[in-house]
């Protein structure tokens, strides 16, 4: 072999190492984005499921000040904790894009609205409202008023954290 055979055949031997290692670079990182996402699918979905169980513990609750309310019972001893609604994953999610795959903008809009709502000053407001109703400083007609509206709403965001659920893939 020729010293200019010997230059192109390492030259080209050099060049199909440097595309393969190149190449397989690009699959490994492919796989793992492939891998990241279906985790982050995974644990946005136990997520949702942890929330839709929180959200019928607040259900409950509600139903419970809303029948202290109608027998005039001022004696409440609930507190509600909406703040504990988890969104780590959600707002990883949304990061990532991944929710702007599975989800309709009105649905976007309406997370957006959930995770508004289940926050820290939610939960001072209702247990605010609460220790007025304790202190007789609520009426009866206002304080059903509000709490109805309470559980309307968390009956809605339910459903479409149950909706969401099935949304995500």
């Amino acid at each position: 072999m020729t010293f200019w055979q010997q230059i192109v055949a390492t030259f080209i031997g050099s060049l199909f190492g440097f595309s393969l290692g190149i190449l397989l670079f690009i699959i490994r990182e492919q796989i793992k984005a492939r891998r990241h996402k279906s985790q982050l699918i995974k644990c946005l979905k136990k997520e949702c499921e942890f929330n839709l169980i929180q959200i019928d513990g607040w259900l409950e609750v509600t139903d419970l000040v809303l029948r202290r309310i109608a027998s005039s019972d001022r004696e409440l001893f609930y507190f509600y904790r909406i703040h504990d609604f988890q969104r780590t994953f959600t707002l990883q999610c949304f990061e990532e894009g991944i929710l702007y795959d599975n989800l309709t903008y009105k649905d976007l809009t309406i997370l957006n609205e959930v995770l508004v709502y289940f926050s820290l000053p939610m939960s001072e407001y209702l247990n605010s409202r609460i220790n007025l109703w304790k202190d007789g400083q609520l009426e009866k007609a206002e304080g059903n008023r509000e709490f109805e509206l309470v559980r309307d709403q968390l009956k809605g965001y339910r459903e479409f954290v149950g909706e969401m659920l099935t949304k995500i893939k």
